[in-house]
């Protein structure tokens, strides 16, 4: 990913239909957009929808938040809950608990949806 060089970009959606079973972005595409929002300039809008990001991803997209200031909106939307050897894997409290901790010392997001749980049947 290299939303560094995309000095243009304004608005990224990176977000899913809910009906399919591709992962754009999980952990390990959470953590190079993070890396690409600690240094960038330009991005306001950031869309990572009915992706498979857990509590890494969501750990690392804290550290960008930390240090970003220019993303005004970030939505995680409905994050899906799927069982792995019977435990969830999504944004649990403890993730959703680095990413508050984050906008203690970030003074420019206005928009953050956490928005789900989306569990592949109903959105609540």
């Amino acid at each position: 990913m290299s939303l560094p060089r995309a000095s243009r970009l304004r608005d990224l959606h990176l977000d899913l239909d809910g009906d399919s079973d591709i992962d754009l972005v999980g952990d390990a595409g959470a953590t190079e957009i993070s890396e690409a929002l600690k240094v960038n300039t330009a991005l306001t809008a950031l869309n990572i929808e009915l992706n498979s990001i857990g509590d890494a991803g969501a750990t690392k997209i804290s550290e960008a938040l930390a240090v970003n200031t220019v993303l005004t909106a970030l939505s995680f939307g409905y994050r899906y809950l799927t069982f792995n050897a019977g435990r969830a894997i999504g944004v649990s409290e403890a993730g959703a608990t680095k990413i508050a901790d984050a906008l203690v010392v970030n003074t420019v997001l206005k928009t953050l949806n956490l928005g789900g749980p989306y569990n592949g049947g109903s959105r609540d």
